[in-house]
């Protein structure tokens, strides 16, 4: 059809998670894709891994508050992925730090997370 267009339409999203929260990456990422809307087409938006905690910390402990549940709904990361992904009508790509649902929080240790 006229003005269709092939190929893949990417959106990479590329910068260091340099907010201190999960929360704070989430809204510095809201603010900067506020721009795009479901009439750009994008396909499909890429996020690095742990686009919105960071990819190193010291301990156990200094990760725990970047960890979701895994499987279920509610943490920030994943409803702003979501919500992202309905707004622009995309496919989302993002791993982030999960851990096992399920597991009381005075038994989590590490082997009870894993990267999604």
């Amino acid at each position: 059809p006229a003005g269709a267009t092939t190929g893949l339409r990417i959106l990479v999203c590329q910068t260091a998670a340099v907010r201190p929260t999960v929360g704070e990456n989430v809204e510095r990422w809201r603010l900067i894709l506020e721009q795009y809307c479901e009439e750009d087409r994008v396909d499909i938006v890429q996020f690095p891994e742990s686009a919105f905690s960071r990819y190193f910390f010291r301990d156990f402990a200094d990760a725990k508050p970047s960890l979701e549940v895994d499987g279920a709904a509610g943490g920030p990361v994943f409803d702003f992925l979501s919500a992202l992904a309905k707004r622009l009508r995309a496919y989302v790509v993002c791993g982030f730090m999960q851990r096992m649902n399920g597991v009381p929080e005075e038994d989590l240790n590490p082997t009870h997370c894993h990267n999604s």
